[in-house]
């Protein structure tokens, strides 16, 4: 039984979810118009553009480096159980190591490629943040 759950749910996995490595036209294609496309740039200047999506019930964020996606995550208010989990794994495995992370809520993975230069480049947006929150809280003070 525990064997069709598996194939049933990396089956819908395949068909309906996003990859990493995919394209901006691959997303859109696959869902349509995204909820939000917000610029990378000032706060992770790694990034040239985060997208999201809303599928079946599950948010979608997309980290896009050089027209590709870089980073994904997928977040469900009840959570993902070990079957999806693994599904999601190995849809997101195109040959390329990558890091995979869970939590309560959320699947994420990103390439490992890309992964020291992200958490640099966060480093450096967090100080830009930092710069442009001091000043205005110097002022309130």
């Amino acid at each position: 039984m525990r064997i069709w759950i598996f194939i049933l749910t990396v089956g819908l996995a395949g068909t309906a979810f996003a990859r990493l490595g995919d394209t901006e036209k691959q997303l859109t294609d696959r869902y349509g118009r995204p909820v939000s496309v917000l610029p990378g740039g000032k706060y992770n200047p790694y990034f040239d553009k985060w997208i999201d999506f809303q599928e079946q019930g599950i948010a979608i964020s997309c980290g896009i480096h050089a027209g590709r996606c870089v980073t994904i995550q997928y977040n469900r208010q009840s959570g993902f159980n070990n079957d999806e989990f693994i599904g999601f794994k190995m849809f997101n495995s195109t040959g390329s190591a990558i890091y995979a992370e869970r939590s309560a809520n959320s699947l994420k993975f990103t390439f490992k490629k890309d992964y020291p230069e992200i958490v640099k480049a966060s480093r450096k947006g967090i100080s830009r943040m930092r710069q442009t929150l001091e000043p205005s809280q110097r002022t309130q003070q």
